[in-house]
């Protein structure tokens, strides 16, 4: 819709890769609070990892960051690229 609007194709990709990306990082930044504050409870189920290792953070949160790009970036490279007349029709 935006599109049909006027809005860029570049600015369609940015508004959604940016809206997956806020919304990715505030759900990491909980994860990664509720894993310090468990930290006690976690320690029991680890072996050979203590609970505060910084490299398994900072790994995971890594990996976690590239499941948000490629979630974000699927959907907004399918945006940015549709017609904007067939947008208008569908609606």
């Amino acid at each position: 819709m935006r599109l049909a609007l006027g809005a860029s194709r570049p600015n369609i990709f940015k508004l959604i890769v940016g809206y997956g990306f806020r919304l990715g990082l505030l759900g990491i930044g909980a994860g990664v609070l509720v894993a310090l504050a468990l930290t006690h409870w976690i320690a029991s189920l680890l072996v050979g990892v203590k609970p505060w290792d910084p490299v398994t953070f900072a790994g995971i949160t890594v990996t976690f960051l590239a499941i948000v790009g490629l979630a974000a970036w699927l959907p907004a490279r399918r945006a940015a690229g549709i017609d904007p007349m067939e947008a208008l029709r569908s609606e």
